[in-house]
């Protein structure tokens, strides 16, 4: 009896087992073949699948005979002599592919493969002005469900070839840019060219990229959404600026690609707020926030986290990058996550303050905030140049200002001057004014540029030239540190002080830096600053650092002889002018005053913003 009862309970786990879960490689065998798609060799541009087949021979193609028309100038060098062998042979074109940088956010399939791809879920084609695998990948980016991109090298014909009247015309070189909706491997490269009459199209420097998975889900938060750029958020319905600012984090051993530290900088940003409330007892909350990879020509830099008080949808994220001089600042891996308290499996939600009402200038909270479309969208030509940065700090024109001594994450640089926003929270705790805290004030804030803060904070300012309304901008070569118009290529940048009192840019991390061949060695009152990475200066003992002071409004640093006589002149910071000379507007620093010199101003962050490079 026992024994037919341990048979029966046998019985009764094999059926209730699971099904067998390997692979069915018989059904797979069985299915339909997978469909590859070979792009067009005849057009500049496409966008969406095609249906062309791959390759024919080549006496199948003279039923498409051309024209002679001509054909698009291309952007590559042309092989001498002009033939498909020489092309084939040309070493500049495997030099630009294997130098090309793998954009951040994507693994390398293929590098300089003899053939462009023939795969599975084609999503369209761009010709480039340049070899621009960082331009590709954020076609690719902003293309919803790219997966992976293949740029190559190609010759094609000037002229539309005809059997007749121009069979075998001269060759340009193209730089071409296919998307694709699947990973793809070196095995497809498959295309090797085709015959157009007797001119021949070949194909050369293929790389081809997959793109990484996606980052995790974080608690309290629903995400992530993938973007195709960074968000460009313009104001909302009401006329409010819902930007609240940045936190930066340089990449090191300690910090890398993780949009959790951004959630964590979210939740710092409204738990400090809620503590210190405005004279109303109405704060800020960040109900949104956008996390990316900030990349300087193709090397990673850090992460970037954009905090927002209203959610915006993908389709605001329309800033692929900008150019500083001859830098290039790219975005990658931006994913966009809203706050979501019932998405709590830890309670950790709890920690963070919520919304208990809202003022009259506020539109949602944080828990019924809902993504916004836009009316229009902003596009970019091949996808190297940005509509406006979103590399900046906190638009300032809120009544109520604090100082940075609360300010959260140690490693990171915000503005200390926090927005005005669509959603504020009114705080149930009576209002307050600690010795951390300025106190508030009830005036109307101007709509003219002129700040309302009367001491600029050392952790978010700008540089003004008060007879020419300019602002300092900070690059590492060109004018180096340039007042000069704002523009949209031309943004000004955003200064700290750091813990040794030196000057730098809260975007790019570079420290001002005196030429010292040309600044106080020869004993000469003007000379040039330029913007140097911190582990360049021992590199370089032609550079020092610029030490300041921001109080009271004015700029006032360490003079030459400070670095020529330490013993003379130890720790005198005094106040720095500027000159502008030359042709070419070469901004010089004094550190006297001189006929023409203009003594530079430090401005809160709210009167150059909200855009900064």
């Amino acid at each position: 009896m026992q024994s037919a009862v341990v048979l029966l309970a046998l019985l009764g786990l094999t059926s209730a087992a699971p099904r067998p879960q390997q692979i069915d490689t018989a059904g797979v065998e069985a299915a339909p073949d997978p469909v590859f798609v070979t792009p067009p060799y005849n057009v500049l541009e496409q966008t969406g699948a095609s249906n062309e087949p791959v390759i024919a021979p080549r006496n199948r193609l003279h039923k498409r005979d051309g024209n002679c028309a001509p054909q698009p100038a291309g952007s590559g060098p042309v092989s001498s002599p002009d033939t498909p062998e020489a092309f084939l042979a040309n070493p500049a074109y495997p030099e630009l592919a294997q130098s090309a940088p793998t954009p951040d956010g994507y693994s390398a399939a293929m590098i300089n493969g003899a053939g462009s791809l023939s795969a599975s879920k084609y999503m369209g084609l761009r010709t480039l002005k340049s070899y621009d695998t960082l331009g590709c990948a954020s076609l690719c980016d902003q293309a919803t469900g790219c997966q992976a991109f293949n740029m190559y090298i190609e010759r094609d014909p000037t002229l539309d070839p005809n059997m007749v009247n121009c069979p075998n015309p001269p060759s340009l070189t193209n730089f071409k840019c296919t998307l694709w909706g699947a990973t793809v491997s070196a095995a497809q490269a498959t295309n090797k060219g085709q015959w157009r009459d007797e001119f021949h199209v070949v194909i050369a420097g293929s790389n081809a990229y997959n793109k990484a998975t996606p980052p995790s889900a974080i608690a309290c938060y629903t995400g992530p959404d993938a973007l195709g750029g960074a968000i460009n958020a313009p104001k909302n319905a009401l006329g409010q600026d819902t930007y609240m600012g940045y936190k930066y984090h340089p990449f090191s051993q300690s910090q890398g690609y993780d949009p959790s530290t951004c959630a964590a900088d979210c939740n710092s940003e409204t738990a400090y707020n809620s503590r210190h409330p405005a004279a109303d007892g109405s704060y800020q909350s960040c109900v949104f926030f956008n996390a990316y990879v900030l990349s300087m020509n193709g090397v990673p830099q850090g992460l970037y986290c954009s905090m927002y008080t209203q959610v915006w949808a993908a389709s605001y994220a329309t800033n692929y990058g900008q150019y500083r001089g001859t830098d290039r600042y790219t975005v990658s891996r931006s994913f966009s996550y809203s706050l979501n308290p019932a998405n709590d499996a830890s309670g950790t939600c709890r920690s963070i303050p919520s919304s208990s009402s809202s003022s009259s200038m506020t539109s949602t909270t944080s828990s019924s905030a809902t993504s916004v479309a836009p009316a229009t969208t902003t596009t970019t030509s091949e996808g190297s140049s940005s509509t406006s940065s979103t590399m900046e700090t906190s638009t300032s024109s809120t009544s109520s200002t604090t100082t940075s001594s609360e300010s959260s994450t140690s490693t990171t640089t915000t503005s200390s001057e926090p927005s005005t926003s669509s959603t504020t929270t009114t705080s149930a705790a009576p209002t307050t004014s600690s010795s951390s805290t300025t106190s508030s004030s009830t005036s109307t804030t101007s709509t003219s540029s002129t700040s309302t803060s009367a001491t600029p904070s050392a952790t978010g300012f700008c540089l003004l030239n008060p007879s020419t309304g300019e602002y300092a901008s900070l690059s590492r070569n060109g004018n180096g540190l340039e007042f000069a118009p704002k523009t949209s290529k031309n943004l000004p940048s955003l200064y700290k002080l750091d813990s040794s009192s030196r000057l730098v840019s809260t975007v790019t991390g570079l420290l001002a830096s005196l030429q010292m061949p040309t600044f106080g060695k020869d004993g000469s009152a003007a000379g040039h600053v330029t913007g140097t990475e911190l582990d360049r200066l021992d590199q370089n003992p032609n550079y020092e650092p610029l030490v300041c002071d921001v109080a009271g409004g004015d700029l006032k640093c360490r003079s030459p002889a400070s670095y020529i006589d330490p013993v003379k002149t130890p720790a005198t910071r005094t106040q720095v002018y500027t000159l502008t000379e030359g042709n070419n507007g070469v901004d010089k620093i004094l550190f006297a005053p001189a006929s023409g010199a203009v003594a530079v101003k430090v401005r809160p962050a709210a009167e150059c913003g909200p855009e900064y490079s």
